[in-house]
């Protein structure tokens, strides 16, 4: 198996925070991490929102925040990372509370050849502003959110080329995200590229591989957007992310499934917005032990802070 040495300083990393004690958890030493994506600029800026989304994080064992990045200024000419002196607050009281803070991007069109200069720019503002920040205090890694198939090109049929596309934005970001950076590099990925084998699987780079795969070899590790309410059997969360797991295992790098819990009005079906929560906590402990039998399952990831929180605050 082909090692990512590029991982191993976070990992150790991460076994100490798994010391770090807690009220309440809803993962173990041997469950892996557990992530969550944090959207709202408010739990940034807002002294009050930060410190009770970092103590909510600490108190259920959640170690890992994707929290999104927003810039100020235009690519060119200054573009730079906006709400700096808050990010920084928002670092220190994580780190103090054994939490690693990813900083998160994306747009369904960012992957695009002709937004591939913004989006570097972008890029280039976190890296100052990782460069301006105390050893303990760094962002751990960038986490790019980015979903090609919304875009009206892949809609119309162009989905090979856009995937191209992407890769080649890729390709281009992971120059720039080195090890002398401290971050690791991240996706997520929607759960489906590999059952479109026919059209999403082509040749980059001199291999011949599905879209998901490429981009694997392109990042430090994946998160798949395996929405689903069961943890194992047909069209489950462990199920819909077993070829990403399988490649994952194949070279050496992690792959992150995950659950919903924010309300979806047009697929109810795959959240679990309005559902017990103990079904809720059911499901992730059963993803937590059977995922742990893939040398390359890192954890679970859950969408989203708010739909988190208001499933484990519910009164019964």
């Amino acid at each position: 198996m082909q090692l990512n040495i590029r991982w191993f300083a976070p990992a150790i990393f991460l076994s100490l925070v798994a010391l770090a004690p807690a009220d309440e958890k809803l993962s173990g030493d041997q469950s892996g991490d557990l992530g969550m994506w944090v959207w709202r600029r408010g739990q940034v800026v807002d002294e009050e929102e930060r410190n009770a989304m970092l103590d909510f994080s600490r108190k259920w064992g959640i170690r890992r925040l994707l929290v999104q990045i927003r810039f100020e200024g235009e690519a060119g000419d200054g573009l730079q990372v906006a709400d700096q002196e808050e990010w920084r607050l928002l670092l220190k009281t994580a780190w103090e509370r054994g939490i690693a803070v990813e900083a998160l991007d994306g747009a369904a069109s960012m992957g695009l050849a002709e937004q591939r200069t913004e989006t570097l720019a972008r890029l280039d503002a976190i890296l100052a502003f990782q460069a301006s920040l105390p050893e303990g205090r760094k962002l751990a890694g960038v986490h790019y959110d980015i979903e090609p198939y919304l875009t009206s090109r892949w809609k119309e049929g162009a989905k090979q080329e856009v995937a191209r596309e992407n890769l080649e934005t890729m390709k281009a970001i992971r120059e720039k995200v080195t090890p002398e950076s401290g971050l690791l590099l991240a996706y997520d990925i929607p759960a489906f590229y590999d059952r479109h084998s026919d059209a999403l699987t082509f040749e980059f780079d001199g291999a011949t591989k599905n879209f998901h795969e490429h981009i694997q070899d392109l990042s430090d590790y994946i998160g798949v957007m395996s929405y689903r309410r069961s943890a194992t059997g047909p069209n489950s969360i462990l199920d819909i992310s077993d070829a990403e797991l399988a490649y994952g295992a194949k070279i050496g790098r992690k792959v992150y499934p995950s659950i919903e819990t924010g309300e979806l009005k047009a697929e109810p079906q795959i959240t679990f917005h309005g559902q017990p929560t103990g079904r809720f906590l059911g499901t992730l402990r059963e993803v937590q032990e059977a995922g742990a039998k893939s040398p390359a399952f890192g954890g679970v990831f859950l969408h989203h802070y708010e739909g988190v929180r208001a499933l484990l605050e519910k009164k019964e």
